[in-house]
């Protein structure tokens, strides 16, 4: 008889055992799900990513050019204006030479290079 109990005693604490090892499996499943849960939402979030960053890399390419175009026109534009204060830099100094030889300023102007 004593044989017997210590045999129900060995069975219980194996059971018990076995039980503890598959509720243990069990939760590590459940959090193995989670997780492919999460990789899941992780991996459509960051295709959302790459895309708007493609999205976003080619606005900045964009951007770049308009400020490409800008600036070559600024160029241009400081070009010109400096030729147009030469221009008139030079107007002023011929009616400023006519002037000491007098006539009216329509005469001077007529006189202009």
């Amino acid at each position: 008889m004593k044989k017997f109990q210590a045999v129900i005693r060995e069975f219980t604490k194996f059971s018990v055992q076995m039980v503890n090892r598959s509720y243990l499996k069990s939760q590590k499943l459940k959090t193995t799900e989670a997780d492919r849960q999460k990789i899941t939402l992780l991996e459509a979030e960051n295709a959302a990513l790459r895309k708007d960053k493609a999205a976003l890399e080619q606005r900045v390419r964009m951007l770049k050019e308009v400020i490409q175009k800008n600036r070559d026109g600024t160029e241009g534009h400081q070009k010109e204006l400096q030729e147009l204060r030469v221009a008139a830099q030079t107007v002023v100094e011929s009616i400023g030479l006519s002037e000491e030889s007098g006539g009216s300023f329509a005469d001077r102007l007529r006189g202009v290079p």
